[in-house]
This record gives structure tokens, C-alpha cells and sequence, in this order.
């Protein structure tokens, strides 16, 4: 019982009579037992029970086998019970303490109950004599040398979960039952028992003589043989050259779940078998999950054939998805439309590469007047491969990968290839210069990309003319450690330091042309129309003068001038950013009637749904009666339609500017 459960404090020290068998039970106190649980009182199973074990070393109590290797009761049990099985037994003891008139009473309750993977049999605890191994000098060790600096772990929260698990570590149980592993280097006399510790077989026990001195037929627990990996296959116990070479090592990356079972036995081990720590960093990932969060297991069937992915989608789609935006130690969820959008990644890296190497073929790029564009993807490029490089650096590949990605996919295939496009077809100087620059930051992006796309980026660098090396994974990587900007590094790689001018006009080239097309999606103009465009706002005039073929070719503009709307000049206008107005004017290419019909259409709908939602929040009843979340969903409603009503509202003032109609009458 409690130590301090004042019902039977009284009792500790003395015996209790064990019904139906008669055997004395001493009575003891420890903090283990729960005194609001049942009667308070808790009669300990040592041999049938792990914290009933640990109570009876505590105290020195006996243990008694009750229940015998063949699920049934021993003669411990007394005769009434002995050979029964465990089921039976409990309830021929419930129904004799009944007979006996020894049962208060019965009170159903839940416990957690360990049963066997394959069958689902309750497994009932024995106690067996097994190989242990000493722990407190081992952990003591393992948690002075990540307190001192010499193992850390990423993330760094890691580290004072496994000082608490060392802090509490318990001897280690090595023996297994198993067909398979390392067999556990014991000997056992049959004469007299005496055991030989050795990693040679004695022909004699050195104790009696005896010949028969069979080998445990146990072996040794996987992690304990895991734990050795890191320095028994470079030869250890001998001082090997390879042992020389590469132990410790820098870094070992592993899933969180096996911190405890794997991580910190090779740390302990590796002290205490060569002096050193196994490696300096551990970088701990999260687990795969299933759509639902689940872990993936044999019993629930959800896991995934990574082959079978692989098969599908490609293998480098596979890494990317396990890869990209992945936080170190955080879970992630495997989800069939991540690995599709890897997927697409990919085969648009792939249609990059061979527009590329397509233009080459015309021609050859060199020294040149680069343009605009030219000079803004490599500027891009430049912060891509820092961010990248100073992400792998952290030990966050997640992140650098996702910046790589959106690199690529966001700026270099959505907006610099198109611009290289119209380039190569003003041939000349702005040719040849697409071509260096497309040459040279494929090489790059081949390069920074290879970590986690390698079949892809290998297969695509074989293609490249001129490559430095013929394999890309023997390739240098484009950027140090402290990355310092020189004219070996441009004329190598492309990369150069932030060039902000280019940044800021490109940029606003990139704005206005997004401006006009959302526009024409607005007015639903024919994509191959021609188009008449107004900028005005800020220093447009002067910055997108040199990049009118650039921009009348990515929009569709027959004429772009640099001013405001003229009064009665009918169009539709969007502000984009750094304060810029583009205006899309409503000449030949709209079909103004059809417009003015649809959107005033449009603006009678919303404006109807409108009144019905005020007059809907307007009523005390309904404000009264409905469920915050409810009338909370009907004012953000209202909001959102009051406000496309007043951009209707503007878009048919704009595109009837100039004919007297009044449209913000509805």
C-alpha cells in the first residue's frame, strides 16, 4: 500500500494470509501504488508483472513462477489451480473466493494489456534468466560528452530529450530468443554450472573439468550488434587504416523514432570501445505518415511500396517529395498529389533543359551587352544558391530545396525563359547573350539541384556542351561557405553579386505584364489579340523604355504609352505593385457590349445576395437563434460581397466612361 494511506499504515511491517492457499504475504510500503485505485490495497505478482518486479527488489520479496512456460499454472498457484490456464484460473479463483465468502466486490475497469502481433494472444509475463547489461556508467558517459559539445543534435531540442533518457536509463536486457543474430559469447558448464564469458570457446570448464560446455543459445538484442556498425566494419578491434580514416565520422541522419534505441547505444558504445564518439552531429528526421497522419505498419496495411512509387512517378520524384519543405524532426503526411506535383517538377525541369540545349544548337552565346533580363536571372540565381547553400549548411535541406524549386519554377521557367525566347528571336547581341546566360545558369541549377534530383540532373549534365566534369556528381559545387562574389565565380557559374537595378526593373516589367493579363482573363479578350495598354505611376516611363519588346511580347500589346486615361477614354485598370497603374483600353480587342452586359449581370446577382444576407443579420432572431460561427460566416460573406460589388460597380464606370450612364445605381 501508500506509504502514507492512514487506512492501513498500521499494517506495514506485519503479514497478510493469501486466501484459498493460506501463504503469508509481507506487508510493505511503496509510493507505487495508486490508494484512490480499488481498495488501495495492491497484492505484487514479481514474477508475472515488470512494475510489481521492480517493487519486489525494492523490498526483497520472493518471486513465485505462478504461471509455467506452457500459459499454465504451477503448483505455486496450489493445488485447487495448478494446471489450469491463465483464463480458467481467473475465473476459478473469482468464483472459490465467492464460495469462501473472501469477494467484496467487482468493479470493471480498463488496463493496458500487451498482446502478441501475430495472433493476438494476451502475452503474460515471465520471469526468465537473461543477459544484461550495465548501464549507469555507459549512459553517465554518453550524456557527459553531448553536455560537453561533442555530439549535438539538430534540431536542437533533441538533446535534452536524450539527456533525460540517459538520466534515466535502466540496465539493458541483450538477450533474445531469436533463430538469427549475434550469438552472445557465454559458455555454461552442464556439470556445475559455472559460466565462461569469452569470445573463444573453452574446450574445459575451467571450474571442474567438465567437457560439455555448451554456448548460450541466445543472441544478442539488434540494436546492441547495430550499435557496433560504426566502427566493427572499418575493422575494429584492430587500428585498421580505414578505422584511422573515417571514425568518427561528421554526420549521421536518422529518423527521431530511433534517437533512444539506436542513437545513444552507437554513442555510449563507440566511448566505450574506442574513446571517441561515432560521429559529431545527428540530424534527426520526422517519420513518414499516411494521408491520415497515421504511422504506416503491417497490421493497419497503409503503408507505401517506395518501389512502386518509383516505378510511377520516378525516383527523383519520390526524393523530392520526402524532401522539399520538410522541417528537421517534424512528421510529414504522404500524399498522392505531393509526389504528382514532384512529378511535374521534374518533367519541367526536364522541357527546360532541352529548350536550353535546343538554343545552343543554333548557335553559341558570348561575350556580350547582356540584357535586362539576363542580368535579373543572374542576380536571382545568386540569392537562390546562397539560400540553398546556407540551408544545407543549418542541416535544413528541406528549405534550401524549396527555394531551389521555387527558382526554377517561378522565376527561371515562368519568366526568364519566355524573355530568352523573344531574345533569340532579335538574334544578335541579345541572342548570343540569352544563350551565355541560359548555358551558364543551367549548369548551376544542374549543379545545386543534384543533391536531391541525381538521376535527373545526371542524365541532363551528360547533355551539356562543355561541362567541367564528365560526371555531375564529381562536379564543384557553385558556392562556398561564406560566399564571396569574384570574377572566377561569374565567369564560371553565372553568379554574381545582387544586382538590385535589375531586380527593381525586371521586377516591374513582371508586374505590368501580370497586371495585363489578368485584365484580358477579366474581359475575356481573345489570347492572340492585340491589345492597347496605358502605364503611368512612379518612374515607369524611364525604366521600361529599353523593355517594350520584352513586355508587348509576353502581353499581347499592339501600343504601350506612359500616361493616363484620356476623359471619355474607356478601359479597365488594375494598381500593381510600387504604386502603378495599368489600364487596359477598351478598343477593337473587347467586345464592349458583351462586357457591359455580363458585368451588370454580374453586379445585379451580387447585389440581390447582398440584401438577402442584411436582411438575413438584420433580424433579432436570427442573430439570437444562430450559432456564432454561423452568423459569424454570413458577415464575412457580406464582406466579401460588398466588396465585389464595388469593384463591379468601378470596372462599368470605367468601361462606360465618357457615354453619360450611371452605373452605381445597383
Amino acid at each position: 500500500m501508500h506509504p502514507d494511506d492512514e487506512r492501513y499504515r498500521g499494517l506495514v511491517g506485519r503479514q497478510a494470509v493469501l486466501p484459498l492457499i493460506g501463504r503469508l504475504l509481507p506487508v510493505v510500503a511503496d509510493a507505487h501504488v495508486d490508494p484512490s485505485f480499488g481498495t488501495g490495497a495492491l497484492k505484487v505478482t514479481p514474477a508475472h508483472d515488470a512494475d510489481d518486479a521492480e517493487i519486489a527488489m525494492r523490498h526483497g520479496l520472493p518471486s513465485f513462477m505462478v504461471i509455467g512456460p506452457d500459459g499454465r499454472l504451477t503448483s505455486a498457484a496450489g493445488e485447487r489451480f495448478a494446471g489450469l490456464g491463465v483464463a480458467e484460473a481467473r475465473e476459478a479463483v473469482v468464483a472459490a473466493l465467492e464460495a469462501a465468502g473472501a469477494l467484496v466486490a467487482r468493479e470493471p475497469y480498463e488496463a493496458a494489456v500487451g498482446r502478441c502481433s501475430r495472433c493476438g494472444t494476451v502475452v503474460e509475463p515471465l520471469i526468465s534468466r537473461q543477459w544484461f547489461l550495465r548501464m549507469r556508467a555507459l549512459a553517465d558517459a554518453a550524456a557527459a560528452a553531448v553536455e560537453a559539445g561533442d555530439v549535438r543534435f539538430v534540431p536542437e531540442g533533441f538533446t535534452r530529450l536524450f539527456l533525460q533518457w540517459m538520466e534515466q536509463a535502466h540496465d539493458w536486457c541483450l538477450s533474445r530468443q531469436l533463430w538469427w543474430g549475434h550469438r552472445i559469447p557465454a559458455y555454461e558448464c552442464q556439470r556445475c554450472g559455472h559460466t565462461v564469458v569469452d569470445t573463444r570457446a573453452p574446450e574445459r570448464c575451467p571450474a571442474c573439468g567438465a567437457a560439455d560446455i555448451p554456448r548460450d543459445p541466445d543472441v544478442l538484442d539488434t540494436w546492441f550488434s547495430s550499435a557496433l556498425w560504426p566502427f566493427s566494419t572499418l575493422g575494429w578491434p584492430e587500428r585498421s587504416p580505414e578505422l584511422e580514416a573515417y571514425y568518427p565520422t561528421d554526420l549521421l541522419v536518422t529518423g527521431r523514432d530511433i534517437l533512444f534505441f539506436w542513437v545513444a547505444r552507437m554513442v555510449f558504445s563507440g566511448l566505450r570501445l574506442t574513446g571517441q564518439p561515432p560521429f559529431r552531429t545527428v540530424l534527426l528526421h520526422g517519420l513518414v505518415r499516411d494521408s491520415q497522419g497515421r504511422k504506416m505498419s503491417k497490421s493497419l496495411g497503409n503503408g507505401i511500396d517506395p518501389l512502386e512509387m518509383m516505378d510511377r512517378y520516378g525516383t527523383d520524384a519520390l526524393r523530392l517529395t520526402l524532401t522539399v519543405g520538410v522541417a528537421p524532426g517534424n512528421d510529414m503526411r504522404f500524399l498522392p498529389e505531393k509526389i504528382e506535383g514532384s512529378q511535374r517538377f521534374c518533367n519541367k525541369l526536364w522541357n527546360a533543359a532541352r529548350f536550353v540545349l535546343g538554343a545552343l544548337e543554333d548557335g553559341g552565346g558570348g561575350p556580350a551587352a547582356r540584357t535586362m533580363a539576363d542580368r535579373w536571372i543572374q542576380s536571382r540565381l545568386g540569392r537562390a544558391a546562397r539560400e540553398a547553400t546556407a540551408a544545407l549548411e543549418r542541416l535544413d535541406p528541406g528549405l534550401g530545396l524549396a527555394g531551389l524549386q521555387s527558382f526554377v519554377w517561378d522565376e527561371l521557367c515562368d519568366w526568364y525563359l519566355e524573355a530568352a525566347k523573344v531574345a533569340l528571336g532579335q538574334g544578335g547581341e541579345a541572342a548570343a547573350s540569352a544563350r551565355a546566360t541560359l548555358t551558364t545558369v543551367l549548369d548551376a541549377v544542374l549543379r545545386l539541384l543534384h543533391p536531391f534530383l541525381p538521376f535527373v540532373t545526371e542524365e541532363l549534365w551528360s547533355h551539356l556542351p562543355g561541362r567541367s566534369e564528365p560526371l555531375l556528381a564529381g562536379a564543384a559545387w557553385p558556392v562556398g561557405a561564406s560566399w564571396e562574389v569574384d570574377e572566377e565565380a561569374e565567369q564560371t557559374f553565372g553568379l554574381v553579386r545582387d544586382d538590385e537595378e535589375a531586380e527593381h526593373t525586371f521586377g516591374l516589367v513582371r508586374d505590368v505584364v501580370s497586371g495585363v493579363r489578368s485584365l484580358r482573363a477579366e474581359l475575356r479578350v481573345n489570347p492572340g489579340a492585340q491589345v492597347g495598354v496605358l502605364v503611368h505611376g512612379g518612374d515607369t516611363d524611364r525604366r521600361l523604355q529599353g523593355q517594350l519588346p520584352l513586355i508587348s511580347t509576353l502581353a499581347r500589346i499592339r501600343e504601350l504609352s506612359f500616361r493616363g486615361p484620356a476623359p471619355g477614354e474607356a478601359g479597365v485598370s488594375a494598381v500593381v505593385p510600387g504604386g502603378v497603374e495599368v489600364v487596359l483600353l477598351a478598343d477593337q480587342a473587347v467586345d464592349l457590349p458583351a462586357q457591359l452586359a455580363r458585368l451588370t449581370k454580374e453586379l445585379e446577382g451580387v447585389a440581390a445576395e447582398l440584401v438577402r444576407i442584411e436582411q438575413r443579420l438584420g433580424t433579432p432572431a436570427f442573430r439570437e437563434r444562430a450559432r456564432p460561427e454561423v452568423v459569424q460566416r454570413e458577415q464575412e460573406r457580406r464582406g466579401a460581397l460588398d466588396a465585389s460589388r464595388s469593384r463591379l460597380r468601378s470596372r462599368l464606370s470605367q468601361l462606360r466612361a465618357g457615354d453619360g450612364e450611371d452605373s452605381a445605381t445597383i
